[in-house]
């Protein structure tokens, strides 16, 4: 039995360990080996909830803090079980009561143990023999490791969400809070003519997109931060950038528009939304690609169409150009949509489609 709680013991601390050590100190090798299941149990559990209560997503949007408790206490509930299992046979021979007895139960370890994980020091039970001690010492630094990991790697996720909403409002703010890729095509092209600075602004967002993009390899945790305005998902913000460059790769004119379409900070924007959208599916799961839906974007199109066409731009042929978008955005819209429904979102509301029934 001493054997068996020992080993135990070893295990439960050896997870805990490997997790904490996977979750924030080697993101991209490992994630963790208990973290990732749980949290991703936990959402599905949350979007159940949410759904079948009709809250509107209500619930999910406090699914993310709460799963960031969870993981901490978690650490912590692990690590106390683990020492806990390793004190039980000590008790009353190496681990004593500074006065009276000693109920020698699991009860008791786990108290042991807990006081010495919170770094409270030495209680009513004390350590006698070097062995005891010696677990007592280990036990109280990883205790104060695992609080000051905790503390650090909470300001870094609600800093990275924080980083994550605020190039989600300066996208929206970019289509003049409309959320239309059009619109924002058109800041780059005032007057049918493609701006001094278009390529260094599609560069920005580039930039940003692969900071959105690293930030979750780092903490995956950061998906289930759902917000509840439409504008600041993630989701979102994917759609917009891989819409903008895919509407002016199909429907612009390559000629009159070869310094924006050959940019450096056109082809880096594509790249990174694609990228973000292929990867973040992957870390979610592999949630299944959703049902093409090609006749909803058709009034997607003709509006953006329209749209340019009455400010000037110089647009290729509309048959051509509808042809190319649809092609085009084949290669990104499952993924995109996969990740938006996996979040709870309604995926009209993301890209602005009206689904033909």
């Amino acid at each position: 039995m001493d054997l068996g709680l020992t080993l135990i013991g070893i295990a439960l601390i050896g997870i805990a360990a490997l997790d904490i050590f996977g979750v924030v100190l080697a993101t991209r090798a490992m994630g963790g080996l208990v973290t990732p299941f749980a949290n991703s149990l936990i959402w599905a559990g949350g979007r159940w909830l949410d759904q079948h209560l009709h809250l509107g997503g209500r619930l999910m949007i406090l699914v993310g803090p709460a799963l960031l408790v969870f993981v901490v206490a978690l650490w912590a509930g692990l690590f106390i079980t683990g020492f806990a299992c390793l004190y039980r046979p000590m008790l009353g021979e190496q681990i004593q009561a500074s006065s009276g007895g000693l109920e020698a139960d699991m009860g008791t370890a786990l108290y042991f143990s807990g006081f010495n994980f919170a770094t409270l020091g030495i209680g009513d039970i004390i350590p006698v023999s070097d062995l005891a001690r010696m677990l007592t010492v280990v036990q109280a630094c990883t205790g104060f490791a695992v609080f000051t990991l905790g503390i650090s790697y909470t300001l870094n996720i609600f800093q990275a969400v924080n980083q994550r909403d605020i190039f989600a409002l300066s996208l929206h703010g970019g289509s003049d809070q409309t959320g239309r890729a059009e619109v924002a095509l058109l800041g780059l092209c005032p007057d049918g003519k493609a701006a001094a600075d278009a390529g260094s602004v599609l560069e920005d967002i580039a930039d940003n997109t692969y900071a959105l993009l690293q930030m979750h390899h780092a903490y995956p945790i950061a998906h289930f931060f759902r917000r509840r305005k439409i504008e600041l998902a993630m989701s979102r913000i994917a759609f917009q950038v891989l819409d903008l460059v895919t509407l002016a790769e199909a429907l612009l004119e390559r000629e009159t528009y070869a310094s924006l379409l050959g940019a450096r900070g056109f082809l880096n924007a594509k790249n990174a939304a694609l990228r973000l959208v292929h990867t973040t599916r992957e870390m979610m799961w592999h949630p299944a690609s959703a049902r093409q839906h090609e006749t909803d974007w058709q009034g997607h199109f003709d509006t953006a169409y329209a749209a340019l066409a009455a400010k000037g731009l110089t647009l290729r042929p509309r048959e051509a150009a509808w042809s190319d978008y649809r092609q085009l955005r084949q290669a990104w819209n499952p993924d995109t949509r996969a990740l938006a429904e996996k979040l709870g979102y309604n995926w009209a509301k993301i890209s602005g489609d009206v689904e033909k029934t």
